[in-house]
C-alpha cells in the first residue's frame, strides 16, 4: 500500500512537471524530456527516526536528535540543485479512524545535501510520529 501512495505521489510530481513544461518562465521554455527527467527520493520514518521504507532503496538516511524534528540525508549529495520536498504525518494502521488534521508535519529547509522537518501533536508541541516524505529534483 504504501508503495503505491508512493508511486502516486511521483507520477502526480511528474505528470504537474509534464504540465507545467510548455509555460515560460524568464524567457526558457522547459521541453516535454527536461521536464520528465526528474529523480526522487521518498520514505516513511518512523517515530524513533528508523526508516520503514525508502524509494529508491537507500536514497538517504536519517537523524534524529531532538524530539519531533528529523534530518534526512540524501545518499550520493550534493544534488544537483535543491530539491522540492514535502512531508506529511502518518497515522499506520489507521484507516478506520479519522485522525487529526492538527497532529502534521512540516518541512523546515532543503539544500543540496539535506532536508528537515518537523512532526507535532495537535497542540502544536513537536513530538515523535510517524511521517512520509517526497522530495523531486532534476
Amino acid at each position: 500500500m504504501l508503495k503505491i501512495i508512493l508511486l502516486v505521489l511521483v507520477a502526480t510530481s511528474c505528470s504537474l512537471a509534464r504540465e507545467i513544461a510548455s509555460l515560460k518562465m524568464d524567457n526558457v521554455t522547459l521541453d516535454q524530456a527536461e521536464a520528465t527527467a526528474l529523480s526522487h527520493c521518498a520514505g516513511w520514518v518512523n517515530p524513533n527516526g528508523g526508516i520503514q521504507k525508502a524509494y529508491p532503496s537507500n536514497c538517504f538516511h536519517v537523524t534524529h536528535t531532538k524530539t519531533g524534528i528529523y534530518e534526512i540525508y540524501f545518499t550520493g549529495s550534493p544534488l544537483p540543485g535543491v530539491p522540492v520536498c514535502t512531508v506529511a504525518q502518518l497515522y499506520p494502521d489507521s484507516f478506520s479512524s479519522s485522525g487529526n488534521t492538527k497532529d502534521n508535519a512540516v518541512v523546515m529547509d532543503a539544500d543540496r545535501y539535506k532536508f528537515f522537518y518537523a512532526v507535532g501533536d495537535g497542540g502544536g508541541s513537536k513530538s515523535n510520529r510517524h511521517a512520509m516524505f517526497i522530495c523531486v529534483w532534476d
